[in-house]
């Protein structure tokens, strides 16, 4: 058998994607491709898991099953019987070790555990996730912050001073929690673009320069200027109101807060009659009628607006080289506290591999001087063991993640002799995951590079048939979001016809399969949540066996909506968001009060939680409740038996106080002992440390007929339900930007500039501020058409 030759599949939902994928990776099998030669990689441990299991599945029943045999060998095009998939089998089996199967962080962890000193690490590194990594941040930011016996030093003092210009006009009373919220919002951010010339550069945002910046200077004396131009005899008094509202909310206002409400009207009036002001006369309507403004007094407005804009993009420009020198300052810090010490994150092990890293080493930003030579180096490495790449969820893929991958995946396309290939799936409807990166541009550019240089070198393949969904499921994803003309009526013109140019009319393979798609109206969140209740009670989920989801937009949305469906429907509903195993239940959290007990003498509130549970009498009776004795107790039983073994000894002494049929609490007993034991794996004993895990800790609850499952579409991807839910689609503008800053990527994805942007009113009359608003928002747009197919196919 042939190996396969190079292929984009773009697999909708429903239609078959792991089937593909499992048969691409049994085809390359069969043509002679070494296990341990081929890479397969996808986004989630759940997905590579499933991959696996199925490609097990498929060579275990070939090799047991003359008519198996026949089925796949005929998907395959190959002419292979029972022996030969039982001889795939093994080698798969054997070659386990070795295999290259997973995710894409876990292969690029094994690629610099591989090449540490090649990548400029003195050696072993430990991986950062989860409660982890947080508690290195917060490590990082009490250093940063920590006064000295004689007060904040001068690194301190800078840091404060950079992080009050960065926040101008917030206010927030615990400053870790601020801090921490802060760097959520903008250390990726700062990670991939950290050269301080890239954040609130005048010269990169406006090469040819902005009039508005000198203007800011004039702006008491424009004021001035147009208090004495205006036409005050000719006014009425609403009209003379309205002005006289509007110069005294001026010296209010501060650049970089809210506008006023009188300054806003004024200021929008004005830019409606832009161009007339410019020419030296216009007409500016105050409250409701037209004000004829002659030469001085459309010169003098036109001057203040220019001037407060001036003034708004100065200040946004300076709190945006404040959140630069915020986020230098804390990174200095996290680099020699926690980097330095062979602490990573799976952001710092993608960025280390990437072709052009920028170092700390190579001082003003430049490339480091040995670096690409050794990332080259590394790559000629790499490509000698590998021969395929077959890469899943494609759409989700970032521009750092290929950016990784290029140069090899470029040896296998451009291979004359044919043995090697390249395989990449996915859906650009799905691609929901902007927010964390994921470019689904990459799916045609690349198809397009390659194709361009060599036409027909990676075939197009399209999956359009759901075997998921019924056919009124899928007439109603077709009618909705296939229509191109009512597309292009409520979406920017280039989101339209980007998702047009992809769609292809899908069809259904459950012919047989009944089901029902509807459309409700409500007026209010309130109105949206007892609609959801009447549906849930006319279908009867729990009655009827059915699997159900609510699909919402955030997980508060979601926390909301369980609780009522818990509270007035006296329904199973849980909200992903729900799920802290540790502490929705008495059972854990009285065991996490004595922990914390332990550990903290002096809390009386969790003291007194443990006593008045019947830890209190067991501890009683093994020897003592005093303070100094439980503390003596549970640390001595921490040290010795570590979490999992001291919670599970607690556990069999509380089982008696639980109710026979009481499997809920002991259903979490288990979760935290398992979660326990996973801590204990790290040779930790910090009980601040695993109260801090336990209390973030959630799990995703198995499917079970009657449990209405409240999530957002994020969470849903992947899953399949019975009855799927909308309630939470209504409201929101489809070419919404997401809130943040402004980051403008060049043509090659790199950053040209960063910056906070100023009041839509202003940015969106600046020629470069108003060009890239309008390219975020046909990226919401599309973003929110992807959210929505997600969310109507997850129905069968």
């Amino acid at each position: 058998m042939k190996i396969p030759g190079h292929m984009m599949i773009l697999a909708s939902a429903g239609s078959g994607k792991t089937y593909a994928l499992t048969n691409r990776y049994i085809a390359l099998l069969a043509a002679g491709a070494a296990p341990e030669r081929i890479v397969a990689l996808t986004f989630t441990r759940k997905a590579a898991g499933e991959f696996f299991d199925e490609i097990l599945k498929k060579l275990a029943r070939a090799a047991a099953s003359e008519t198996e045999a026949g089925k796949l060998a005929h998907e395959l095009g190959a002419t292979t019987g029972p022996a030969d998939f039982l001889r795939l089998l093994r080698a798969v089996v054997e070659a386990m070790p070795q295999l290259s199967l997973g995710t894409l962080d876990s292969f690029f962890t094994r690629v610099v555990r591989s090449f540490p000193l090649e990548l400029g690490l003195g050696g072993e590194f430990a991986l950062l996730e989860g409660a982890a990594a947080q508690r290195e941040r917060r490590r990082a930011l009490a250093r940063l912050c920590a006064a000295t016996a004689g007060g904040p030093g001068a690194a301190q003092r800078d840091f404060i001073e950079a992080f009050k210009r960065a926040t101008f006009g917030t206010e927030e009373k615990r400053l870790m929690g601020k801090l921490d919220a802060f760097l959520d919002a903008h250390a990726e951010t700062y990670l991939d673009a950290p050269l301080a010339a890239c954040w609130g550069e005048a010269r990169h945002i406006w090469p040819e320069g902005n009039p508005w910046l000198a203007a800011a200077e004039r702006r008491e004396e424009a004021v001035r200027e147009l208090h004495a131009a205006l036409p005050w005899a000719t006014l009425g008094d609403r009209q003379r109101g309205r002005l006289e509202d509007f110069f005294a909310a001026l010296p209010e206002w501060s650049p970089g807060a809210p506008l006023p409400p009188p300054v806003r009207y004024l200021i929008g009036n004005a830019f409606k009659v832009w161009e007339p002001l410019q020419a030296g006369r216009a007409e500016l309507t105050v409250e409701r009628k037209k004000v004829p403004l002659g030469p001085p007094a459309s010169a003098a407005l036109r001057a203040v607006v220019m001037a407060l804009g001036g003034a708004e993009l100065v200040r946004r420009l300076e709190m945006t080289r404040g959140i630069y020198a915020v986020l230098h300052g804390y990174d200095l810090v996290y680099q020699d506290a926690v980097r330095r010490g062979g602490q990573l994150t799976f952001a710092d092990i993608t960025r280390l591999l990437q072709p052009v890293a920028l170092t700390r080493e190579a001082g003003a930003g430049g490339e480091s001087p040995d670096g690409a030579g050794r990332r080259l180096l590394l790559d000629w490495r790499l490509d000698a063991q590998y021969d395929h790449w077959l890469l899943d969820e494609f759409q989700d893929t970032s521009f750092a993640q290929w950016s990784v991958l290029r140069n090899l995946i470029d040896e296998a396309v451009q291979d004359a002799e044919g043995r090697r290939s390249f395989f990449y799936v996915g859906d650009v409807k799905q691609a929901i995951f902007a927010w964390r990166a994921g470019d689904a541009r990459l799916f045609r550019e690349i198809f397009d590079h390659y194709n361009a240089a060599a036409p027909g070198a990676i075939a197009e393949r399209h999956l359009t048939t759901s075997w998921r969904s019924g056919p009124a499921v899928i007439t109603m994803v077709n009618r909705v979001l296939g229509d191109a003309a009512a597309l292009r009526a409520v979406l920017p013109p280039d989101a339209a016809a980007r998702w047009s140019r992809e769609w292809r009319a899908h069809s259904s393979e459950r012919e047989g399969l009944g089901g029902f798609a509807g459309l409700r109206h409500a007026a209010d969140e309130a109105g949206r949540f007892a609609e959801t209740l009447a549906i849930l009670r006319e279908t009867e989920p729990r009655a009827r066996g059915l699997t159900v989801a609510v699909l919402v937009q955030k997980n508060d949305t979601a926390a909301r909506l369980a609780d009522f469906l818990r509270r007035e429907g006296g329904l199973a509903a849980v909200a992903e968001s729900d799920l802290h195993v540790a502490t929705d239940n008495p059972l854990t959290c009285a065991l996490l009060a004595l922990l914390r007990a332990a550990a903290h003498p002096g809390d009386n509130f969790a003291q007194e939680h443990w006593r008045m549970t019947p830890l209190g009498a067991a501890l009683a009776e093994a020897g003592g409740t005093t303070r100094d004795t439980v503390t003596r107790r549970l640390l001595g039983e921490l040290h010795t038996a570590g979490f999992a073994g001291t919670l599970e000894k607690w556990l069999r002494v509380l089982e008696p106080a639980l109710g026979p049929k009481d499997e809920f609490s002991r259903t979490r007993g288990r979760q935290l002992v398992e979660l326990a034991r996973e801590y204990d794996e790290g040779g930790r004993r910090d009980v601040a440390e695993f109260l801090a895990l336990a209390e973030a800790h959630t799990v995703r609850d198995a499917d079970a007929a009657g449990v209405v499952r409240v999530m957002t579409v994020h969470k849903a991807k992947g899953l399949g339900f019975d009855v799927v839910i909308l309630p939470d689609l209504e409201g929101q503008s489809l070419a919404q930007r997401r809130k943040g800053l402004a980051v403008h990527h060049a043509a090659d994805r790199s950053v040209g500039w960063i910056l906070d942007l100023p009041e839509k009113l202003f940015a969106e009359h600046d020629a470069v501020l108003a060009a890239h608003i309008a390219g975020e928002e046909v990226e919401a747009a599309y973003e929110a058409l992807c959210v929505l197919y997600v969310a109507m196919t997850r129905a069968k």
